[in-house]
């Protein structure tokens, strides 16, 4: 009997708790949808340095895997149509990749160098410049960190 009144206190207690926590959360809810409103549609307009710079070093590595990943399926497709175009005994757009100029350059400017060293690199660029912390994380990756590597 004993235990059983515990119990029922114990749920007496926690109840307004878990009433006061769910109303924190759909405060939170509202609040993001709220400023998800007035957010760019863009995924890149949202990577702003200021977002980039509070992002734990998981996450920036997680953005580069994906802009990696990304670049590797286009590269895979590219030489896809390739070798079809050449088995076809056609030259395919030309005898040209059909990759953009983004990602040859990613690859020329960072093949072998490993994600956290890129990441370092743009911490680095925001460091170096903090007035600049609105500017777009993959702006300040081409033409600081990619474009110069590419030379003329």
């Amino acid at each position: 009997m004993k235990k059983l009144l515990l119990l029922a206190l114990a749920m007496l207690l926690a109840f307004p708790c878990g009433n006061a926590l769910a109303e924190e959360q759909d405060q939170q809810r509202q609040d993001l949808k709220q400023a998800m409103k007035t957010m760019p549609n863009s995924r890149i307009e949202q990577l702003t340095g200021e977002a980039w710079l509070n992002s734990e070093e998981d996450a920036k590595i997680a953005v580069l895997f994906g802009v990696e990943l990304a670049i590797d399926v286009e590269r895979a497709i590219d030489a896809s149509m390739q070798a079809s175009a050449k088995k076809a005994g056609k030259k395919a757009k030309g005898a040209r990749s059909n990759l953009s100029p983004f990602e040859t350059g990613w690859h020329k400017a960072f093949s072998g160098v490993a994600l956290s060293d890129i990441a370092k690199q743009i911490d680095g660029w925001y460091a170096e410049h903090p007035d600049q912390k609105q500017r777009l994380v993959m702006d300040v990756i081409w033409f600081e960190l990619v474009q110069p590597k590419l030379g003329k």
